[in-house]
């Protein structure tokens, strides 16, 4: 029969249940890291995905700009030139949803293209996508951890209070 009083070596009875096995979600062993890497990968993958949006809508815009030159302005830069940078941001941007190998390189060039239209806030968001996919290369390729993953743990340890 067992002692109905705990001996004094067991653990906490108010602490949350353990199994021993090591965390795996979708492939991805995050047993090995710390709150704080998770963490940092976590808001990584946000910057990621808000780069891509911002890509895209620089890459619509790029697009958009032949419509906004009148007909008689017989230049190559608008007419050609533009819409072939946005359609590069726009399989950049899509690709920084999908996650693949080639996309973290695409970012950086879309980024670099960016930052050469002169405004600040262009200026800003390359400089951000540059250095957001450069330090994030667990982020794309076939062994990356994708944002779902990354987000279910980041939750579950922060619930369990894992810091």
């Amino acid at each position: 029969m067992p002692d109905p009083v705990p001996a004094a070596t067991d653990n906490n009875p108010f602490a949350a249940p353990t199994t021993g096995e090591t965390v795996v979600s979708e492939g991805r062993d995050f047993a090995r890291l710390d709150f704080k890497q998770v963490k940092k990968i976590y808001h990584r993958s946000i910057n990621i995905g808000t780069i891509g949006v911002l890509v895209l809508i620089g890459g619509a815009f790029s697009c958009s700009l032949p419509l906004w030159v009148p007909p008689e302005v017989d230049l190559l830069v608008p007419h050609l030139v533009f819409p072939v940078i946005g359609l590069f941001q726009i399989v950049a941007g899509v690709g920084c949803f999908t996650r693949q190998g080639w996309a973290r390189a695409t970012c950086i060039i879309a980024c670099i293209l960016m930052m050469t239209g002169g405004s600040l806030l262009a200026i800003i968001i390359g400089i951000a996508g540059i250095v957001g996919c450069a330090r994030s290369p667990e982020l794309f390729g076939a062994d990356r951890v994708t944002h779902a993953a990354i987000k279910a743990e980041f939750k579950r340890r922060k619930a369990a209070g894992k810091r």
